[in-house]
């Protein structure tokens, strides 16, 4: 495989699927806590002053970590899709949290962050669409940036079944790694192999979230540096 080709190929696939996101009022009476997940952004936001969001998209998960806890200072959101970093920052310029950022740029960026500096990263459906080797770096790098007892909120697609592979229409590229018209859309582990890739992270909690109405959830990991 050409990793770097299919980093570039994922890139302008998701700026693509971004482009079409237009920017809505945010209503902050109804960022409310009503899931798992929001569960575990209230954590982030009750224990990490400082944070990143990689990969951030369009999701505004780092907001509602800032808005259901009480700790958040300071966060930066990464990602490589112009319209994205766009629709967030005209986003947050609406509820007044001038201590959220967003910036355009990809995996590469955490090399320039100092070690053990950053108190909580999120991390939604990101690694599970990368190439392994990609993901191995940004995980290697969060074991570096996080601080001890910090914390990691990990979320990844729904396990792949060869039954959902072949009704998705996907395509095997290379061991555990799939796509759909040339563009890798799933590397594809169990939850416990998924855990054993977090090396010097101990698991908080284990949960799941409702993404696609009526289909399989994705999974949902609180880690913490030790």
């Amino acid at each position: 495989m050409n990793i770097k080709k299919l980093n570039q190929d994922l890139i302008s696939f998701w700026n693509q699927q971004f482009e079409k996101v237009e920017v809505k009022p945010i209503a902050m009476d109804d960022i409310l806590i009503s899931d798992e997940l929001d569960e575990m952004l209230e954590m982030i936001g009750n224990h990490c002053p400082n944070v990143i969001d990689l990969g951030c998209g369009c999701s505004l998960l780092m907001l509602k970590a800032a808005v259901f806890g009480n700790q958040v200072e300071k966060g930066l959101g990464i990602d490589p899709s112009h319209h994205a970093i766009c629709f967030s920052n005209e986003s947050i310029k609406q509820v007044g949290f001038n201590y959220l950022n967003y910036i355009c740029g990809d995996h590469l960026y955490l090399k320039q962050i100092d070690d053990q500096s950053i108190d909580g990263v999120i991390c939604s459906n990101v690694l599970d669409v990368l190439p392994y080797e990609t993901s191995k770096f940004i995980i290697h790098e969060f074991r570096r940036i996080i601080k001890t007892n910090g914390y990691l909120l990990v979320k990844i697609n729904f396990f792949l079944t060869d039954e959902l592979i072949q009704r998705i229409g996907m395509e095997k590229i290379s061991q555990n790694t799939y796509s759909i018209n040339g563009i890798l859309r799933g590397y594809n582990l169990s939850t416990d192999d998924w855990i054993q890739r977090f090396d010097g992270f101990e698991v908080e909690k284990i949960g799941s979230y409702q993404r696609l109405k009526d289909g399989p959830k994705d999974r949902l990991l609180l880690l913490r540096r030790v």
